[in-house]
């Protein structure tokens, strides 16, 4: 609407009179109390769970705004199966490791416990100021893993033996807590041990009959 000196324009105010009217063939969306009671009652009261099969109520489905009827295609039962399944033995493609939940009692153990699949457990053995000082630890790939060392504590450390495990981790902790009382601290990795000859043909040993067919 145009205002010059006060007045309204004719003109201007025709135009928007005829801009505001409604069109001859505009169709008006009713939203009233009553269509939406009616597409309510047009909702089915069951579905089919895609996983099981089976018919059920709509309560028995998760909501989920972009699933059918405003609901997920999977019951809470399969749904929470699925969920205690994936919380069990969950994965991280980055560092490739898995989770499983072991419900240990209290004190007793660690509730999350890192499984890393198909490991080698390793022993290396150096001389430290004269005395023999043994390496346990786990890799994919000892012989890499014993250059690694030689230059980073530029020193000469020698392969002792090694043996394929799907849960190393589980067989270094075993070990580390056997030989806890030798551990020593070499530039601050806590996987050196002073052991005995028996002691290492004990581990030796031991790992060669538990050893893990590949």
């Amino acid at each position: 609407m145009l205002v010059t000196r006060g007045k309204i324009s004719p003109i201007r105010n025709g135009l928007n009179e005829a801009s505001t009217s409604p069109k001859p063939n505009h169709v008006t969306c009713d939203r009233s109390a009553s269509s939406m009671a009616t597409s309510e009652h047009n909702i089915p009261t069951s579905k089919r769970c895609k996983r099981c099969g089976e018919e059920k109520p709509l309560e028995a489905f998760y909501k989920f705004s972009e699933g059918k009827y405003g609901r997920r295609p999977d019951c809470k039962a399969c749904h929470n199966k699925i969920r205690a399944e994936w919380a069990r033995t969950k994965y991280q493609p980055k560092t490739g490791r898995r989770y499983r939940r072991d419900r240990a009692p209290y004190g007793q153990g660690k509730r999350y416990e890192p499984i890393i699949a198909g490991r080698f457990l390793y022993l290396f053995h150096m001389t430290l100021d004269g005395k023999s000082v043994y390496k346990i630890g786990i890799s994919k790939d000892p012989i890499f893993r014993l250059g690694v060392l030689r230059r980073a504590y530029q020193a000469e450390i020698t392969f002792k033996g090694s043996f394929y495990f799907r849960n190393a981790v589980r067989q270094e902790n075993k070990w580390h807590r056997e030989f806890r009382q030798r551990r020593i601290f070499i530039q601050g990795c806590r996987e050196w041990f002073r052991l005995t000859s028996d002691e290492v043909n004990l581990f030796l040993k031991t790992n060669l009959q538990m050893e893990d067919v590949k």
